[in-house]
């Protein structure tokens, strides 16, 4: 029997010298043959989310009344961020609070309101589904290119309709994959929304990629990240290495 020194060195021979002399449809066949993919689908990214009814008591003030805390909610949160408040603003803002409360407005129970409203928010449309974080994933989507060397594909979005990120409100975080391919791919088809099959190593990762669009460009936040190891596309698999 060989000693286990000398096995270990044969294969890694073999994949080296042997593996890339093999076509790079073989070669990536090989290689996801190796690992196991969990198949999901979009609704799977967002499987663990609880929806909850609320109550939104904005929606009974009328809009000066609106414009009045919205100034008091900005200059507390440019207060809280260690921003520098002139007197005037000062007084602005504790003038604005007065007129408000002597409307039997709270302004302290709706600004914290206000933060439990954005807790939640982030909870259902940027929280990720921790059953299938740092897996190997397989799912279905459509492809919005980010970015290219030359005519290689290198980064992607992948989101679960044809016009996501396109026409607003874009889908919550938490509904759009950030793909990066570990090599650029050639691959002459993969136009916008094309739909394709991806597999890859999935993690989180809050993030807000440039989206480049006929009228400038948008950052899209994204709450997965995908290191994509193989696109298909018409049954045509494409090598992602």
């Amino acid at each position: 029997m060989l000693p286990m020194i000398l096995l270990v060195l044969l294969s890694f021979f073999y994949s080296e010298h042997v593996l890339s002399n093999q076509s790079d449809n073989q070669l990536l066949d090989i290689t996801v043959k190796s690992q196991k993919h969990q198949k999901i689908d979009f609704l799977t990214l967002t499987n663990h989310v609880i929806y909850k009814e609320v109550d939104d008591p904005f929606g009974l003030l009328d809009y000066e009344e609106l414009d009045k805390l919205a100034i008091i909610v900005n200059y507390q949160d440019a207060k809280s961020a260690g921003g520098s408040m002139s007197k005037q603003q000062t007084q602005e803002h504790d003038k604005l609070k007065i007129e408000l409360e002597k409307q039997a407005i709270n302004v302290d129970q709706l600004l914290e309101i206000r933060l439990q409203m954005i807790a939640q928010w982030e909870e259902e449309n940027e929280s990720v589904n921790p059953l299938i974080v740092n897996q190997n994933i397989e799912i279905e989507g459509f492809v919005l290119p980010l970015e290219w060397q030359g005519k290689k594909l290198s980064e992607f979005l992948l989101v679960p309709f044809i016009g996501a990120c396109i026409h607003k409100p874009a889908p919550p975080p938490n509904q759009v994959i950030y793909a990066k391919l570990k090599t650029p791919i050639n691959f002459s088809e993969l136009n916008t929304f094309a739909s394709v099959t991806v597999k890859g190593f999935l993690t989180s990762e809050l993030k807000s990629p440039e989206l480049t669009l006929v009228d400038g460009t948008q950052p899209v936040t994204t709450s997965y990240s995908l290191e994509t190891t193989s696109i298909k596309i018409n049954k045509t698999a494409i090598d992602a290495w």
